[in-house]
């Protein structure tokens, strides 16, 4: 067995005592809201369409005006940012087509819960929502110029290509995303991760989730200039593992072993990564369980108002001779004050006279 087989197994099991506790939202849902890539397959059926923005890179086509003239605002920002970092670009306009009906995009996506999705290889891109963000704009024309730049017949691997699109639209690692990997059966090798779909199967969040961590674990290691060599090398390789070699001076097992070395320092369980979040979750625990305690007892006191509050048998008692013995001191009192039985009780007042 692995030595991380036994922390993973650590990790996953502490948090779940605290996901259970803490995790209102649905957590698949955060986990699956990245960006996805996607399949030159899919081919929408009619979507309402009604405006257009153009330019010499880009078709944007959208219901509203104001929806499509945003959407290419944040695309022409994307093609300057990413231009410089591949050798070929598309030979045309690429079509952006921005669905903002939900039902619309959910007939048409290639996978549930996705943001968007391109044609890998083409020049079309389909973007849910009328407020579509620069991350995800950016993270689908990866995906496009990827398509331009890798040899005809060379696999890349899904976790990749995820993973090039997610670190270089800016998205990062989140505290749920980490969580959500916590959750899931382990960090899993390269060799493993580069047979994992980005469409379908159990494991296809790790596609993104996993991509990215590895992705950024090439940047720390080696630079962020090595990364972008490894994505022009892809356009003459033979192999994606020769593009790793002949990159980084080491081959896929190298690769590997110093991944899952740098993966357990990086999000194990006593990690700085792992504390922050572990401490966290603590804090909104502790934060729900006084909310609830104190919810209890406020309810507790309005339910019935007017009740009086119970009592034992040993204080009915105490109070049932605390009042026999107040009722025998009241007749005391009240014999001693009795004008027909005091010898010395005092005569009225005569106030016919008046004083001199």
């Amino acid at each position: 067995m692995p030595a991380h087989a036994g922390l993973s197994r650590t990790r996953r099991f502490a948090f779940r005592l605290l996901a259970l506790a803490v995790l209102a939202l649905p957590l698949a849902a955060f986990a699956a809201a990245g960006p996805a890539a996607q399949s030159a397959s899919a081919v929408p059926n009619a979507i309402t369409l009604g405006a257009s923005a153009r330019s010499d890179r880009f078709v944007v086509e959208a219901q509203r005006t104001d929806v499509a003239q945003r959407t290419l605002t944040k695309a022409e920002r994307a093609w300057t940012a990413l231009a410089p970092h591949f050798e070929i670009l598309p030979d045309g306009p690429v079509v952006v087509v921005v669905v903002e009906d939900s039902k619309e995009y959910e007939r048409i996506q290639p996978a549930p819960m996705t943001r968007g999705f391109a044609t890998f290889g083409g020049r079309q891109v389909y973007l849910l929502g009328d407020q579509v963000d620069q991350e995800v704009v950016t993270h689908e024309l990866v995906h496009i110029f990827m398509g331009y730049n890798v040899a005809p017949d060379l696999r890349i691997p899904d976790w990749f290509n995820e993973g090039l699109a997610q670190y270089a639209s800016g998205a990062r690692r989140s505290s749920l995303g980490f969580l959500y990997w916590g959750e899931t059966t382990e960090i899993v090798p390269l060799s493993t991760l580069d047979t994992v779909d980005a469409l379908k199967g159990p494991l296809r969040e790790l596609a993104t989730i996993e991509g990215l961590a590895v992705v950024q674990f090439l940047v720390a290691s080696y630079g962020e200039p090595a990364l972008w060599e490894l994505t022009t090398r892809l356009g003459h390789a033979d192999s994606f593992n020769q593009a790793l070699l002949d990159t980084y001076g080491r081959t896929d097992i190298q690769l590997n072993q110093q991944w899952m070395t740098y993966a357990e320092s990086s999000y194990g369980l006593l990690s700085p990564g792992g504390i922050r979040v572990l401490g966290a979750l603590s804090l909104t625990f502790l934060l729900m369980l006084a909310t609830a305690v104190w919810f209890v007892r406020r309810t507790i006191m309005l339910v019935k108002p007017g009740t009086e509050p119970s009592l034992t048998l040993a204080e009915i008692a105490a109070a049932e001779s605390f009042q026999e013995h107040g009722q025998e001191h009241g007749h005391e009192q009240e014999a001693e004050h009795d004008p027909d039985r005091d010898p010395v009780a005092l005569t009225p007042i005569d106030t016919s006279r008046s004083q001199p």
